[in-house]
């Protein structure tokens, strides 16, 4: 089976693109709420994004990527962040420059969190899709009712065993109205069950969304999801396919049986508190 490239051209590609689906994001957030007002900063290569009060996509994302980055930046980017009521934070690529990993130590920044990025090479791949199990379907949502089922789907199976909070419901909201975004529904039976979405940018095809709801899960429905997006990014003539997973879960397993595997860890830090 065919793997993508390797090292830091791979991630700052990865990471570019990351920059550019947070931006689209937070301008198709601003377009459907003006009252949120979503706001973003160029910041070492890369972007620090404030897209609501207590969303969890505040944060620094692909900084440096081509280079290094200073103090008067990071000042920049943890300002930018404080006067919109956000604490600051970092999606850290371990490739990045050293001089963003020294300056983030000299701050005392804490990591919080770990997060794996795995591709899977799609050129002159002739691997075949799994069978779909039985009783699972998989249908493209394109219809307006069928955009803002695909939105509630995927906040409340995040969110499970408690309801999405105001902030997960937006974020499926501003996925839903994104035009670059064509999104899927996996339902077992009658039953819509599951929710994912591809995007395909720079040759990648992102698998992004993915959520089932509890009392549904382990029956086929990711899989299937996962298996018709590989198949469109394939047709679209992307090199490879992109998804994120926390390490060691449920998601990463399912991902390397399809064929995905890691090639690097982000560490997810926050600034000093008090």
């Amino acid at each position: 089976m065919p793997t993508p490239p390797s090292g830091d051209a791979l991630a700052a590609r990865i990471e570019h693109s990351v920059v550019r689906d947070l931006v689209a994001f937070a301008d198709v957030a601003a377009a459907l709420d003006a009252a949120i007002r979503p706001a973003h900063l160029p910041v070492g290569g890369g972007v620090v994004l404030f897209l609501a009060p207590g969303s969890p996509v505040n944060s620094i994302y692909g900084a440096g990527l081509d280079g290094p980055v200073s103090g008067s930046e990071l000042d920049a980017a943890e300002r930018f962040l404080r006067e919109r009521g956000a604490h600051p934070a970092i999606s850290l690529c371990p490739l990045a420059d050293s001089s963003l990993v020294e300056q983030l130590a000299l701050r005392g920044w804490l990591v919080a969190d770990f997060e794996n990025v795995l591709v899977h090479g799609l050129e002159h791949s002739d691997d075949a899709a799994p069978a779909t199990a039985r009783g699972v379907a998989v249908r493209s949502a394109r219809s307006a009712a069928d955009r803002l089922a695909w939105a509630t789907l995927s906040s409340s199976a995040f969110a499970a065993p408690d309801d999405p909070t105001q902030e997960m419901q937006r974020l499926g909201l501003v996925m839903a109205a994104r035009d670059d975004f064509e999104l899927f529904i996996g339902s077992v039976g009658d039953e819509d069950a599951g929710a994912g979405a591809l995007w395909i940018d720079d040759r990648m095809g992102w698998l992004l969304g993915d959520a089932t709801l509890p009392h549904l899960r382990r029956r086929g429905v990711q899989s299937a999801l996962h298996a018709e997006r590989v198949r469109l990014a394939r047709e679209a003539g992307c090199e490879f396919a992109v998804t994120e997973t926390r390490p060691g879960c449920t998601s990463q397993r399912n991902m390397e049986r399809a064929g995905f595997h890691v090639v690097y860890t982000r560490v997810e830090m926050l600034a000093p508190f008090g």
